[in-house]
């Protein structure tokens, strides 16, 4: 494994680092696994640099050690076998102690009853079928696992909301968008409110130390928990992974946290779906203990050929969330943007909702939804109908003309007649006006003079929060 031939997954499927028998095999293990929750590849580098942040190169007989690993280890071919052989020693060593804690109890415990029920529930936990058997499991128990509870169903229809028709409570959320598309600043901002009242740990590991600074000053300002592990020395973000794979692993109840990841990119590779998905799996574990947890990712540089933007991993991330919602940006002449929310994915009843940013970053959240991604469209549409409309502007520039007249003038600009038929229907009421001639029932258009737009100024809003 450690040659990097062979995936963690294989052998995480059969062992844990508590099937060791030797310590430091224990601890190699052990890093192993926490790289893995991490999004990392367990290999030999890997390996070494997690042990070395963790002053634990020593206890498991230094580099060298490492190396002999590597050079002496079964290879890939082989490794489930190896990796079962190394279970079966486990399970017959936890037997034996199984069995060495009973003759011991026995000897003095007189509530045979609950003896026997604890040592069967500790048989069972070895994991092995015939044991189930034995103890009277269903095997169709299952099914109930997967049936939805009144309670689920409730949360469902009627959920608890961090943002009204944004964020449902215990959810797992992806916001995405461009790289300074809007969604740090306003993400922040809202986690600032939340803060009076609930539970809200920020991690940010796409910031420079000059906006990890003024971010800091608000958290402190407002409650939250803002944590920078990679401005840490000797931390990084994947201990931070590790913590949030033992607190999923934990008895904890999470409900009214909300935990914010900025970015997603900075802890798995989102190209990756085994990747991915390791990082994904804990988030759902989170939020089966109550926790909201909401990943900030990005999208392609540019907008695709219907105008939107795309989230820049997988497709893997709307299959494992319980909403994808992107954060459209459209950047004003002076100098604010309006984002506005496009849900492709959701589980809860996801609104349309927009904001404003501020140049001082200040947010406001608008009344009425702002199409952005709509708008984006029409541009880039009006961009490539550019040559139709400025020849039909042209056509037009002398007075009104019937449709006819329009469409033989435009065969000069090569443009076909069925493009000019779209066109003129396209932008009625914006470029031009139609009316309906009675005489032979053709269409006549008159052309609409240019004037410069002045967009207005958002109200100013109260107790706002400058970010």
């Amino acid at each position: 494994m450690l040659d990097g031939r062979a995936t963690w997954a294989d052998v995480a499927a059969i062992i844990g680092p508590e099937d060791a028998y030797r310590s430091d095999h224990q601890v190699i293990l052990g890093a192993a696994s926490e790289i893995d929750a991490a999004g990392g590849t367990p290999d030999r580098v890997t390996v070494l640099d997690f042990l070395e942040h963790r002053d634990q190169i020593p206890s498991v007989g230094g580099r060298e050690y490492i190396d002999h690993l590597v050079k002496t280890s079964p290879g890939a071919s082989n490794i489930v076998s190896y990796a079962q052989i190394i279970r079966k020693h486990a399970k017959r060593r936890q037997l034996i102690e199984i069995g060495r804690r009973l003759a011991d109890d026995a000897e003095d415990d007189d509530d045979l009853d609950l003896l026997i029920e604890t040592h069967v529930r500790a048989l069972a936990d070895l994991g092995d079928r015939s044991i189930s058997k034995a103890t009277g499991d269903n095997p169709l128990d299952w099914l109930k696992s997967c049936e939805l509870t009144d309670d689920e169903a409730e949360q469902i229809s009627d959920p608890t909301w961090w943002v009204p028709g944004l964020f449902a409570d215990g959810h797992v959320i992806a916001v995405v968008a461009k790289p300074n598309g809007g969604k740090t600043t306003i993400v922040f901002h809202l986690a600032c409110e939340w803060a009076a009242h609930r539970t809200v740990v920020y991690i940010d590991v796409d910031t420079n130390a000059a906006d990890a600074k003024r971010k800091l000053r608000l958290a402190r300002q407002h409650g939250v928990r803002y944590l920078t592990p990679d401005l840490k020395a000797g931390k990084s973000i994947l201990d931070v992974m590790a913590e949030l794979q033992r607190l999923a692993d934990s008895d904890a109840d999470l409900s009214g946290h909300v935990w914010i990841f900025d970015t997603l990119k900075r802890m798995a590779n989102v190209i990756n779906k085994d990747s991915l998905k390791g990082v994904l799996g804990l988030m759902r574990k989170l939020s089966a203990r109550g926790m909201t947890c909401i990943l900030l990712a990005h999208t392609n540089k540019y907008r695709n050929q219907d105008g939107e933007y795309q989230y820049e991993g997988t497709g893997d991330l709307e299959a494992d969330v319980d909403e994808l919602i992107y954060f459209e940006p459209r950047e004003n002449p002076d100098r604010s943007v309006t984002v506005s929310t496009r849900c492709t994915k959701r589980r809860a009843a996801i609104a349309d909702l927009t904001w404003d940013i501020a140049p001082d970053r200040t947010v406001t959240q608008r009344e009425q939804y702002v199409d952005v991604a709509a708008e984006a469209r029409d541009r880039k549409q009006e961009d490539d109908d550019t040559t139709a409309i400025e020849a039909i502007r042209e056509c037009l520039s002398d007075g009104p003309r019937k449709q006819t007249d329009v469409v033989k003038h435009c065969r000069a600009y090569s443009l076909t007649d069925k493009t000019v038929r779209r066109v003129l229907k396209r932008y009625r009421g914006r470029h031009w006006l139609e009316a309906q001639l009675p005489k032979d029932n053709a269409k006549e258009y008159r052309v609409i003079p240019r004037m410069t737009a002045h967009p207005s100024k958002p109200a100013e809003p109260e107790n706002r929060i400058p970010f």
